[in-house]
């Protein structure tokens, strides 16, 4: 804008062979222009953006080779991954991921997994947004937390914040069979509060169904612990962590949970809209 403007002015002495004053053909001219541009071009790049933020046709194409590391994905139909990528692209378009570590680089590979391992989670519900999380904190490895006074590997923050390690989450991803995985744990977390704050997810656990739930956990927590069991221990923490450790299984070995806890497995399916093994 600046270039042309400077373009009209260097050549607005034509206008005095024709009896105008030197400026006010090339100012009428700046003047038009900046009135197309606030009533057409502005107001259409704003639509495009909200669109692309939220209505995204596909996933940009350096991410997608990276979604293969997902067996969850790599299950999927033609037609379902596509819905899976979009998906994808939206939480990438609505958060803001921000290194907290010196030297650590949020590349593409970091956004599309830990999106993709939201949207595994959130993948039977139309929309799922994660509304009230906005920003995606990484570390580089297990960090200092000044409120607990203790090492964290991952938490949720009502603040609005996802916290995550990236050494813990690549270990997660590294075995995709034994329930343990860290990326999908702590953003069970954050599906599980957006079901207790008001927004488009408000609560989409029906309260017979989290009474279903509770009264699972208070079962689980009240057994003896058993080496090989399915459901690790700490799922005994209280249900905000029984939530998360059934996440875990749910998409990591869901054979496995509804050979061996077929009841809470189609409670789990009930309450996330899905069931992995017949999507």
């Amino acid at each position: 804008m600046k270039s042309y403007l400077l373009f009209l002015l260097q050549n607005s002495s034509r206008y005095e062979d024709l009896g105008e004053p030197r400026f006010e053909g090339a100012l009428g001219v700046v003047m038009a222009s900046m009135a197309i541009f606030m009533l057409f071009v502005l107001p259409s790049y704003w639509l495009w953006n909200g669109i692309w933020a939220n209505y995204p046709p596909y996933l940009r194409a350096p991410y997608r080779q990276f979604l293969r590391e997902l067996p969850f994905y790599r299950r999927l139909q033609p037609k379902q991954k596509k819905s899976f990528e979009r998906k994808v692209q939206r939480f990438i378009n609505q958060k803001q991921f921000i290194s907290r570590s010196k030297g650590l680089r949020i590349d593409h590979r970091k956004k599309v997994l830990i999106a993709g391992t939201a949207i595994e989670l959130t993948f039977g519900f139309k929309r799922f947004d994660f509304a009230h999380f906005d920003k995606i904190l990484v570390y580089s490895n297990d960090y200092y937390s000044k409120i607990s006074k203790r090492y964290h590997r991952g938490e949720v923050d009502l603040r609005g914040y996802i916290v995550l390690s990236w050494a813990a989450f690549e270990e997660g991803n590294a075995n995709r069979s034994d329930g343990i995985n860290l990326g999908i744990h702590e953003l069970a977390h954050a599906v599980k509060l957006e079901n207790k704050i008001t927004n488009r997810n408000y609560r989409f656990i029906s309260k017979p169904d989290y009474r279903m739930f509770y009264n699972a956990y208070k079962a689980f927590a009240a057994t003896a612990d058993e080496p090989g069991a399915l459901l690790r221990s700490y799922g005994k923490t209280n249900i905000h962590e029984f939530f998360a450790v059934c996440c875990e299984n749910f998409i990591e070995r869901p054979q496995e949970f509804e050979d061996q806890m077929p009841k809470l497995y189609a409670l789990m399916c009930k309450m996330l809209r899905m069931n992995p093994l017949r999507i």
